[in-house]
């Protein structure tokens, strides 16, 4: 019948629009853990950049004190 059809139409509507709701949140979810590894990445670089930072002025201060001392 005409409201059997209807109906089934719609099932299929119903599970094709939960497939997609289902791919959507799968891809968020594949988005979320590609970001968290990225900033887990982002945050060792810019750690190793400020101890290799810190320690190029600690070496620029010796050398200056160095260089003062030589200058006296």
């Amino acid at each position: 019948t005409a409201s059997s059809a209807s109906s089934g139409l719609l099932n299929l509507r119903i599970d094709g629009e939960t497939k997609t709701i289902n791919d959507l949140n799968a891809q968020s979810t594949a988005w979320d853990q590609r970001l968290a590894i990225r900033q887990r990445t982002l945050q060792a670089q810019f750690t190793a950049m400020e101890t290799a930072l810190s320690q190029a002025q600690s070496l620029q201060s010796q050398l200056s004190g160095q260089f003062a001392a030589l200058s006296q």
